[in-house]
């Protein structure tokens, strides 16, 4: 992955799931790095859960106490 593969998944996914959201565009890049490793496509996850915007910061601090590896297992599950 590269900053090119990065800059174009940010510009076309995960700034408009983030509402501009700050905390939640760095949980987002995150998430996607970790997909690229495992295989899992975060960011289709947090579409089809409705997570969007300040929410995806909210179950990152809230649910998953700011463990983006718990974060990953949270949205897996069903």
């Amino acid at each position: 992955m590269d900053n090119k593969d990065i800059g174009n998944i940010t510009d076309r996914q995960i700034i408009p799931i983030c509402d501009g959201c700050p905390g939640s565009i760095t949980i987002c890049c995150r998430l996607y790095v970790i997909g690229k490793h495992d295989g899992t496509h975060y960011l289709d996850i947090l579409k089809k859960k409705n997570i969007r915007g300040y929410d995806i910061w909210n179950v990152y601090k809230d649910k998953c106490g700011s463990d983006i590896y718990k974060m990953a297992e949270y949205l897996r599950k069903d």
